[in-house]
């Protein structure tokens, strides 16, 4: 038997080490993918049942769930959400069987009871609560493709850090990177020490300094976070309105004099009443006052009244100097109000500080699936979302997004600008029925949303599509070799509204009950609505029974003469 080289051994085991760390990589990226979709049902679940005080701390929880599920890769996603898939309809069934096992009694099925079981029990596997104590997490096997589960050693993987979890080496090489390791952090540590001593000390503090650390407010002994407040609007008896941008300040009322534009600013340390304060004398005359937040939080509306003896929601204030009562305003709290919905064909402004101010149109949302695209797999669609926009705009800052009606989002897979916008297309699982999206945009001045909802039907199949708009105009058929093959001639033409590119696969040429195989097709472009084309095929043929040929709803019969 031949000794195995140390060169060998060196390059084996450096192979498996990087397959390890691949190991590693995904089953992170499996619990973050978990958690993010646990994250989402929980603060949709919040979002129908708390207060609206609480239903900013859910938004920006989706927030960030959604912004984990944006950073991996699409292809981890395909895997993970075919994965969900499957056993969401094992659970689903098992759920289904136990209440009818009950007679029937009790509510229907729920999705996102299905969906809450599914996250949670995979969520368990991968976090090591199975018989052996070993976390599992799925991969797509290197040639085949196909599902396969890895278990890991989750105790060891949760005190490694990413990068050196499986670095290669001997036990003496991996003391001296983890003493390195050691040092490299202590001197990051100092680093920061110092950065952060700069910046907090009295010579480098200024009215936007964040506010210092305070226990977090408790609402029935829960901490929450602060709704965010990041706008300011003010309307008069007489209808006039301004709108003023809100910074946060850690001493109140700060020193505005270094801002030019008018600015509002919120007293850090105020939970209820909220306690604002404006740089200029403009709060006579005023009756109402709306407060906006990032994300998609709900606006808060206000009338405004002189100081009164009733604790009011909201304080507003002049920010130099004493206050003229005349020019104080009390708020009392009337209503919320959602974020409006706009539809397709609607026109927002997204960036008012530009010059000139930049507004876009959604000019329309656009479902392709795989009978249309020959690309695409056959369980994912793609999302065009065409935009009128100016041609320069810094798309990255408005961060585009298209949420499903499960919380989830859709990968920005690319786009493509044209002549007066862009179409910004989106790869997700493919819908079997009728499913409402909304696609919006987050304002970079305020981090508000903007948001156009719509309806989106499935994508029709291939054979739909191919009976829709291809017509057969001519057929011929001539032997070429009697008895033996056939030089059958189609003539098509396309009445649909998209190009269509055939494959051999949408002719069906059967004989008796054999079906028989579609020669390869030659590659031209695509046939383009209202154009004609014509296929040329020579079919190997039995003389005694006749031929017949179906292209989406044509089908003919070819009778044969021995």
């Amino acid at each position: 038997m031949n000794a195995i080289s140390p060169d060998l051994q060196r390059s084996l085991a450096q192979a498996d080490a990087v397959y390890a760390a691949q190991v590693d990589e995904q089953w992170r990226a499996w619990r973050t993918y978990l958690n993010a979709h646990l994250t989402l049902l929980a603060a949709q679940a919040a979002a129908a049942t708390l207060a609206f005080e609480n239903s900013a701390d859910a938004d920006a929880d989706q927030h960030l769930a959604r912004a984990d599920l944006d950073h991996l890769p699409s292809s981890r996603r395909v895997l993970f959400d075919a994965v969900v898939a499957h056993y969401r309809t094992q659970v689903g069934e098992q759920l289904e069987a136990e209440r009818r096992a009950a007679g029937g009694r009790g509510p229907a099925l729920d999705a996102d009871e299905v969906d809450q079981r599914v996250f949670t029990m995979l969520l368990d596997s991968a976090n090591g609560h199975t018989d052996d104590g070993r976390g599992l997490v799925p991969m797509a096997h290197t040639e085949t493709g196909e599902l396969v589960w890895y278990s890991v050693d989750c105790v060891a993987l949760e005190g490694v850090p990413d990068v050196a979890a499986f670095a290669v080496g001997t036990v003496s090489d991996r003391e001296k990177r983890r003493r390195l390791l050691g040092v490299l952090a202590l001197t990051i540590g100092g680093v920061l020490f110092f950065l952060a001593w700069l910046a907090w000390s009295p010579a480098h503090s200024s009215a936007e300094s964040p506010a210092p650390d305070r226990p977090a407010p408790l609402v029935n002994d829960q901490a929450i976070t602060p709704w965010p407040v990041t706008e300011l609007l003010l309307a008069s008896s007489t209808g006039d309105t301004i709108t003023l941008p809100v910074k946060l300040a850690s001493s109140f009322p700060p020193n505005d004099s270094g801002h030019a534009t008018p600015t509002a600013w919120q007293d850090a340390h105020s939970l209820w009443p909220l306690e604002l304060c404006v740089s200029d004398a403009i709060l006579a005359g005023m009756i109402s006052a709306q407060l906006g937040g990032t994300g998609g939080v709900p606006a808060r509306i206000y009338t405004l009244q002189p100081p009164a003896a009733n604790q009011p929601d909201l304080r507003l204030t002049h920010c130099q100097g004493e206050s003229d009562p005349e020019n104080m305003r009390y708020g009392m709290l009337q209503t919320t109000a959602a974020i409006p919905s706009l539809s397709p064909g609607d026109q927002a402004l997204i960036d008012p500080l530009a010059d000139p101010a930049t507004q876009i149109t959604l000019q329309g949302i656009q479902v392709i699936g795989p009978g249309q695209d020959l690309t695409l797999p056959d369980n994912q669609q793609r999302v065009l979302v065409s935009v009128l926009a100016p041609p320069d705009l810094d798309w990255p800052r408005f961060t585009p997004t298209l949420l499903l009606m499960d919380g989830q989002t859709a990968a920005l897979a690319e786009t493509q600008p044209f002549s007066t916008g862009i179409e910004l297309r989106y790869v997700l699982p493919l819908m079997t029925i009728p499913s409402e999206v909304a696609w919006q945009i987050t304002r970079p001045d305020t981090g508000q949303v903007v948001r156009w909802r719509t309806l989106l039907d499935p994508p029709p199949d291939r054979a739909t599509i191919l009976t829709r708009a291809l017509v057969v105009e001519t057929l011929t058929a001539d032997p070429l070799q009697p008895g033996q093959a056939l030089l059958l001639q189609l003539v098509i033409s396309n009445q649909g509204s998209q190009p269509i590119q055939l494959n051999p696969e949408d002719i069906i040429m059967t004989q008796g009950e054999t079906r028989l195989a579609t020669p390869a097709l030659p590659a031209p472009p695509p046939l383009l609505p209202g154009q004609q084309q014509t296929i040329s095929l020579t079919v190997p043929i039995d003389p005694w029974q006749p031929l017949t040929l179906a292209l989406g709803h044509h089908q003919f019969q070819i009778a044969l003469t021995p």
